[in-house]
């Protein structure tokens, strides 16, 4: 019975130097899982970094072309409007000295007519019955 105690003893030993070796391989194991996984996170995550970077710098791009079109055409638009009002005003100026000349013209027309020296009255072409007054 001794020997089978002994057997029983020696396996012992021997089961609990391989369960430490199995614990240390299980560790370094668990170790080297552990690794793989945190340097594919950290690659992920660069990768992830990289595209979000990658993204921001095409969606700025795309804002900066959008906003410069914006702004060029907003300086279009208020170039358009101000010609037109350019324009606009021009022929109202135009206008307006235009009617100004014209009432300026029936003025002195109408001026010219009052202080036009008139004719006496028998140079008027009436008759007079032959008489006539020559002192002027």
């Amino acid at each position: 019975m001794l020997k089978p105690a002994i057997l029983a003893a020696i396996g012992a030993v021997a089961l609990a130097g391989c369960q430490e070796q199995i614990d240390r391989q299980a560790d370094r194991q668990a170790d080297r899982i552990g690794n793989a996984m945190a340097d594919d996170v950290n690659d992920a995550a660069a990768n992830v970094s990289g595209s979000l970077d990658n993204l921001s710098d095409a969606i700025r791009g795309q804002a900066n072309r959008v906003g410069a079109r914006a702004v060029d055409e907003a300086a279009n638009q208020t170039s358009r409007a101000a010609n037109d009002l350019a324009d606009q005003i021009r022929r109202h100026g135009d206008r307006a000295v235009d009617d100004m000349g014209a009432a300026l013209q029936g003025a002195g027309a109408s001026l010219r007519d009052r202080d036009a020296p008139r004719e006496p009255v028998e140079d008027r072409g009436y008759d007079d019955g032959g008489r006539r007054d020559d002192r002027r």
